[in-house]
């Protein structure tokens, strides 16, 4: 439905889950021309941007589909979500990917509202929105980055370890070969 309502894109990053890697999925994007990118098994982070997505889609679908199957209120989760201005791109996706805002829904009377009372400057074009919203990304990402090798290195270096300890890592137990630990 997407690739008829927006177009086909270039490029489909996603997790490897079976619905990415079918070969009726694999075909369907061959086809297409578009190029398929599967991030590694088991590191969400790979796949940030998807990830802060299916969040924010399953709070408001979890609200929307109060008495209506989650399908029936994809496309109005789509929109909101398509219409919400970004604090890391400085506006809206539909702003950025198509120059202006979608129609057709409640909200549109209080845009047109705003609208008429600040316009829009001439000058902000969707060229300058995109480039803006590259460094905003860019700037996010890389703060984001840092962040997280701080966590990383700060908790690498504040470890302590004691004889005797039993050391996990993940769902399994490390033998250390200490007096104590399990075999």
């Amino acid at each position: 439905m997407y690739f008829q309502h927006i177009g086909v894109p270039k490029r489909i990053v996603s997790d490897r889950g079976t619905s990415f890697t079918s070969v009726d999925f694999e075909e369907f994007v061959a086809e297409r021309g578009v190029q398929h990118v599967k991030v590694a098994t088991a590191t969400p982070k790979a796949n940030g941007q998807v990830e802060r997505i299916n969040r924010f889609l399953r709070t408001v679908l979890a609200k929307l589909a109060v008495e209506e199957p989650w399908d029936v209120k994809l496309l109005n989760a789509q929109f909101v979500l398509n219409n919400t201005h970004h604090k890391t791109i400085s506006t809206t996706p539909s702003q950025l990917l198509f120059g202006c805002l979608q129609n057709g829904y409640l909200d549109d009377e209080l845009r047109r509202y705003f609208e008429e009372s600040a316009p829009v400057e001439a000058n902000d074009t969707r060229e300058q929105m995109r480039e803006l919203a590259a460094r905003n990304t860019e700037k996010t990402q890389n703060y984001n980055k840092s962040a997280a090798n701080v966590d990383i290195t700060s908790q690498a270096r504040n470890r302590h370890f004691e004889p005797n300890m039993n050391i996990t890592s993940r769902a399994r137990c490390l033998n250390l070969g200490l007096p104590g630990t399990p075999e």
